[in-house]
């Protein structure tokens, strides 16, 4: 992430902060690099408390982020920034690793490298070590819950003609009638809801295919054909065959191995 000048802070970030709200849910996000923001007030080099803009402020929160680095080495220095004013060495931090502190198993080792001419003129590069790979001590520590899902990838006219008649059963229903003739006040709009969602439900049941989708990700095995299955078993037989054959177990001794084949 590039540095940012003061006076667009505050819209950039109202903007990065509607952007990862559009993505909540089972998205994590990381945020690395200058952001040309100190966090709090020992991060700038005079100490300063900073007034942070409200867009960094509310991804920060409802994303539970934390600096990485910190969160790790409490006591260590931890400036990125540095210039030379009046010949005076300033030193501050505005390079981040802002990680989500209640998935702390996807991510490690945060890390704060020296730095040279060559690498950057007035910067400290930042780096973190992520886990592409989950633990299966982890997922197994996860409850597992299920939610219906309706398959409407093959609706045919049958199926449309069986929904419409289940529909008319329910919502003509005395029950349904009844919502009719109350007034507004009368009604209670979220009770409504509720009942309209197991009515749509109930008529899925009896007219669609219903499937329940688990939280938890399941690698299914890959389809192969007839002759592969087979092939793979017959390779399975040939490679327990060598190392079965003492004889023949190694490279030096295949010649053997062709004619112990040949034999069984």
């Amino acid at each position: 992430m590039s540095s940012l000048s003061t006076p667009i802070a505050n819209p950039f970030w109202d903007e990065v902060n509607t952007n990862i709200t559009k993505k909540q849910g089972k998205n994590k996000h990381i945020i690395i690099g200058d952001i040309n923001i100190h966090l709090e007030k020992n991060d700038s080099n005079n100490k300063t408390t900073p007034k942070l803009p409200k867009g960094i402020k509310n991804i920060i929160k409802i994303n539970s982020l934390v600096d990485a680095y910190k969160y790790k080495n409490k006591t260590e220095n931890q400036w990125t920034y540095f210039q030379i004013q009046n010949n005076k060495v300033i030193r501050s931090k505005t390079d981040y690793t802002l990680v989500p502190i209640d998935w702390e198993h996807i991510w490690h080792s945060p890390k704060i490298y020296a730095s040279n001419k060559e690498i950057s003129q007035d910067h400290r590069p930042i780096g973190i070590t992520l886990r592409t790979q989950i633990k299966r001590e982890f997922i197994n520590n996860i409850p597992e819950q299920k939610t219906k899902k309706m398959n409407v990838k093959e609706l045919d006219d049958i199926k449309r003609q069986k929904i419409k008649e289940e529909g008319a059963k329910i919502f003509n229903s005395e029950y349904w009638k009844s919502f009719i003739t109350k007034s507004y006040n009368e009604l209670d709009i979220n009770q409504v809801i509720q009942e309209y969602e197991k009515a749509i439900w109930n008529v899925a049941e009896k007219s669609l295919e219903i499937k329940e989708i688990s939280n938890i990700p399941k690698l299914k095995p890959k389809k192969q054909s007839k002759e592969n299955i087979e092939n793979q078993h017959d390779q399975n037989v040939i490679t327990k065959a060598i190392f079965s054959c003492k004889c023949c177990s190694t490279k030096s001794n295949y010649t053997k191995y062709q004619k112990c084949l040949l034999k069984s």
